[in-house]
Order: C-alpha cells, then structure tokens, then sequence
C-alpha cells in the first residue's frame, strides 16, 4: 500500500549512500535516516540478482513508500490501534518464536521486525477505517453500472509486443514480418523483452480497449484499428523514451462484463482499496514533511 507522492525534491535528498545513518527527511517530527532508505535499496536489489540497479528515481520512490509507512504508522498509534489485544499477541508470538530460531540474532532481523509490526498496523488501519467507513452495497451497485457504461460495446485485446532500443531490430523485425515470418518467431529474434523465448512476445492478458483509451491512449491509438493477428507496421515509440514498440493483436474479442453476483465481492474489495489508499494520501498530504538540510 503506497500513495507516491512524485517529487524531484525527494531525489535530491534520497541519494545519500554515507556508511554512517544521516537524517534524510523527518514526517510530523520523526526521522527517516539513510540507513533505513539504504536497506530497502539493498533488499530489492537482492530481490533482483542484481537486475536493479540503484538511482536516484529508485530512491525518490522508496523513500516515498517510508514516508507512507511513517504516516499510517503515526496515525494508528494515535488512534491507539498498537494497543488493541490482536495487534500485541501477534507481535509478542512472533517475536517469541523469531527469538526461539535465533532469528534475532541475525543481521537484517530489526528491519524485517519493523516491516512486520508495519503490516500488522497497517491492516489494523485498514480494518478500523472501513468498519468507520464500510462500502454499502449501493456503493457496489454503482460502480458495476458505471463500468457497464465504460466497457459498453468495447472489445478486449490480447497483445504481442517486439520491443528494441535499436531501430535497426526493429526494421529488421519489420522486414520479417512483412515477410510473413510468424510474431513469435521474429519476436524471439528482434525483441530485448524479458521472458520473450518463452512467451514470444505474447502477454496472456487480455486488455480492454476502453482501459487502453482512459489509461495509455498511446497504445490505444496504435492498436484501437488492428484487427486479430495483425501488428503495427510502423514502430511506436514508447513516450519519454528511445524505446520502440511493434504491437500485434493475437486476439481480438468483444468485452463481456460479467453479472454483479459474480464480480460483486471483487468490485467491494476495489472500492474498499480505493478508500484506505485515498484515506493514507489524505494523511500523506497532511503530513509535515522536512528534508533535512
């Protein structure tokens, strides 16, 4: 649960990379320190085998999701949710049982400690927000008639993608596929996209072309005319880059909205999202927020 906040400030004064801790930035009065932003860093790079590589962007980002933490975690304290029987006897089990491996004694153990006492806050949070505020049933109502509205007569996608920094791949892509070349067997040849050898640069999802529209029209525009199995045949480049992209469209279908009975839990668990995470926003954007100088 992160509510990013998108500042070129934090970039500024989320790269420091000093063995000693050095205050970063404080929210409502508390300290986030170099250590702690370092170790997030570190984790996802582990996470990656290396494929991560440390910037300031990364950093901005993950300092972003500390402050996130830092606020939920303020909020329920001062709502006393700490205190409730649950929250304490699942944090004084696991700690008995961490204590009882040995896991306190290993490096790293604080902060997986304090990511776990996080997540029981947050969840705490979560519950107390939305039994303050739950989402009626009319609510739910609601928004499956919007979405009726939103995906009425729209087809539904399923993508390939040959993507390339060189433009000669991408000619070269091009040039095969006009040649009657099968997608996946030039994708396999001319595409840089993870995973390509065993998908052929097919995505098994298939995309609304009404999402498409609202969310990246880039790519709407580029596929909205294609019809099943043709591609683009000029390259799209992927905006604010040098990146290039030859969609195709390996099925095309009409969208079918399933009935309410179906998808009414489904769509009670988005509106209950959309509340905690407008509610942790709200609590980001009232925050004092200081980087240290």
């Amino acid at each position: 649960m992160h509510a990013y906040k998108t500042a070129a400030a934090l970039a500024a004064f989320a790269v420091s990379g000093s063995l000693m801790a050095e205050t970063l930035v404080t929210v409502n009065g508390s300290k986030i320190d170099s250590e702690a932003l370092n170790h997030r860093v570190q984790t996802l790079q582990a996470q990656s085998q290396g494929q991560l590589q440390d910037s300031p962007q990364l950093r901005a980002q993950l300092l972003n999701g500390l402050i996130t933490e830092a606020v939920v975690t303020q909020e329920a304290k001062r709502l006393k949710l700490d205190k409730k029987a649950e929250v304490k006897s699942r944090r004084d089990a696991a700690l008995k049982e961490a204590k009882a491996r040995g896991d306190d004694k290993k490096p790293g153990f604080k902060w997986a400690l304090a990511q776990f006492e996080y997540q029981l806050l947050v969840n705490a949070y979560a519950a107390d927000l939305l039994a303050k505020q739950p989402v009626s049933d009319a609510e739910v109502v609601q928004h499956y008639n919007n979405l009726a509205v939103h995906y009425k007569d729209s087809d539904t996608v399923q993508l390939g993608e040959i993507i390339s920094d060189k433009p000669e791949q991408i000619q070269a892509a091009l040039k095969a596929l006009r040649g009657k070349q099968s997608f996946r067997n030039v994708a396999k040849k001319y595409s840089s996209a993870d995973n390509v050898e065993a998908t052929g640069g097919i995505d098994s999802a298939y995309l609304p072309l009404a999402d498409l529209k609202a969310q990246q029209p880039w790519i709407y525009q580029a596929v909205a005319p294609l019809g099943k199995g043709k591609y683009t045949t000029q390259a799209v480049t992927i905006p604010n880059t040098q990146i290039q992209v030859i969609f195709y469209v390996n099925d095309r279908q009409k969208f079918v909205l399933r009935p309410l009975a179906e998808v009414q839990q489904a769509l009670h668990n988005d509106l209950a999202q959309a509340r905690l995470n407008q509610a942790v926003a709200e609590l980001q954007n009232k925050a004092k927020i200081v980087p240290a100088k």
